[in-house]
């Protein structure tokens, strides 16, 4: 199997979004000073495939983000799982779903963790 993250995508309650690039077949080394959001990378893959419970910052990260997204690709296949932000610290469960790759302007809801699941496998 050939699978690697293409990029990690926030959109903020604001309307801008942003965007960190990951290079296929390449080792991506992430460099920063302490608590800039090295380790949030981490939490934010996480959270989108699917995690039950979350250790986002609240304070620096989620009260600013409406929605967090991940684009993968897995044997040449392109994928994007978008979760909306905690809420009062707990996971929601609303999912934006591409079977393209496409990223949304803003995602909707559009699908649910059993489907995606589902059709992951």
């Amino acid at each position: 199997m050939n699978f690697y993250f293409e990029k990690i995508i926030l959109w903020f309650h604001t309307g801008d979004t942003r965007e960190l690039n990951f290079q296929p077949n390449k080792i991506n080394v992430i460099t920063g000073g302490s608590n800039t959001g090295k380790s949030a990378i981490l939490q934010i893959i996480d959270y989108c495939l699917f995690a039950s419970h979350s250790r986002i910052s609240e304070s620096i990260i989620n009260e600013n983000v409406c929605w967090y997204g991940i684009k993968i690709n897995i044997n040449n296949k392109k994928y994007t799982i978008c979760r909306s932000s905690l809420s009062e610290g707990k996971v929601t469960y609303d999912y934006y779903f591409s079977s393209s790759g496409s990223v949304p302007k803003i995602p909707e809801i559009n699908s649910d963790e059993k489907t995606i699941k589902s059709l992951l496998d």
